[in-house]
């Protein structure tokens, strides 16, 4: 089963990078919208019509610790996101505990956030929200552009999500693109 998480992320993986050649640089926030915005976690999100894949600018927060409070550090992982030769960090939360063997504990659910942290502000790459009967999980990149990504997957079992996040330091924003989205679906496994 591993063999075909690997595959999957490979493909996944693959398919961003084609993306990514195809447009580099992220699309610069501050340029006029054709949808509304919206707003989550203290990011702003707005949506672009490019004619293309769905894409949208996540601009930052100033988070004073609580948006991840009563969360758990189920991963985190310092990078360069800005090649300014100063780490950043991008941490994955869960409310999953882990049990006295120090294995994590999963139930049906629970809720997950990502958040990517770039100098003084916070980017929700995965809103703080609550995941039926999957999990949460990313990959971090670098395209042969240059351009650092951040592949975030959210498995649950209505449905499958993709998205390729691209920091775009002119803007101070990060680029998501959806690059699949199973719509609802009936999971029957998910190893």
């Amino acid at each position: 089963m591993k063999r075909k998480l690997t595959a999957l992320i490979s493909l996944v993986l693959l398919i961003c990078f084609l993306a990514a050649c195809s447009n580099p640089v992220a699309p610069d926030p501050s340029k006029k919208t054709t949808d509304g915005t919206k707003s989550g976690a203290g990011n702003e999100t707005t949506q672009k019509d490019t004619g293309k894949a769905d894409t949208k600018d996540i601009s930052g927060f100033n988070d004073d610790g609580t948006y991840a409070k009563d969360l758990n550090v189920y991963d985190s992982f310092d990078y360069d996101i800005t090649e300014d030769k100063v780490p950043d960090k991008i941490v994955l939360y869960t409310a999953a505990k882990k049990d006295q063997n120090g294995q994590w504990a999963f139930d049906d659910g629970q809720e997950w956030a990502l958040v990517a942290v770039v100098g003084a502000r916070s980017y929700a790459l995965f809103d703080r929200r609550y995941v039926q009967n999957g999990s949460v999980s990313y990959q971090v990149f670098k395209s042969e552009g240059g351009a650092a990504h951040v592949l975030v997957t959210c498995r649950e079992g209505s449905g499958i999500k993709v998205s390729d996040f691209v920091y775009a330091a002119k803007g101070n924003a990060f680029t998501e693109t959806v690059v699949y989205s199973s719509g609802t679906i009936n999971l029957v496994h998910n190893a």
